[in-house]
């Protein structure tokens, strides 16, 4: 039985500029993306996005609040990824588990970099300062993004 996997990610901003890792491997690798991944058994996905910015960035971070439900669908898998909103606690950035670099890039510079997919509306939706929580649909390498209704 195939069914979507659950994922996060961690969106840390300091003044206008993102934290971003460089995937070390697949799906995406070698593109920029967000800190984050896979949603462990029995782990909440705060615990989640506390885990995977520690492993990918050696920062601890406090959760603030929901900014993205992504879903990623291609013919091999299926993502349903939280992005949280997340201030470093503690920790300098550097690259560690599967990222191969850690960077903070202005949100201009950003946009123009060779990310995943989904990463390009929510870096858009920071420059326009688009009211969080926002969907990002990627159905097989056609993303949308909407406003989440509440």
């Amino acid at each position: 039985m195939n069914i979507p996997l659950v994922a996060v990610g961690g969106i840390i901003l300091r003044e206008d500029k993102i934290l971003l890792i460089k995937r070390g491997h697949e799906p995406n690798k070698g593109m920029w993306a967000v800190p984050g991944g896979k949603v462990k058994f029995g782990e909440s996905i705060e615990q989640a996005v506390k885990r995977e910015v520690s492993e990918e960035t050696n920062l601890n971070v406090k959760i603030e609040k929901l900014a993205a439900i992504v879903e990623a669908v291609r013919e091999n898998y299926h993502y349903v990824i939280f992005d949280y909103v997340s201030s470093v606690v503690n920790g300098e950035a550097s690259a560690s588990s599967d990222a191969k670099e850690v960077r903070f890039f202005p949100l201009s510079e950003a946009i123009r970099l060779p990310m995943t997919p989904t990463m390009y509306p929510l870096i858009k939706a920071l420059i326009e300062k688009v009211k969080f929580p926002i969907v990002v649909r990627d159905l097989y390498g056609s993303v949308v993004s909407y406003p989440l209704i509440s």
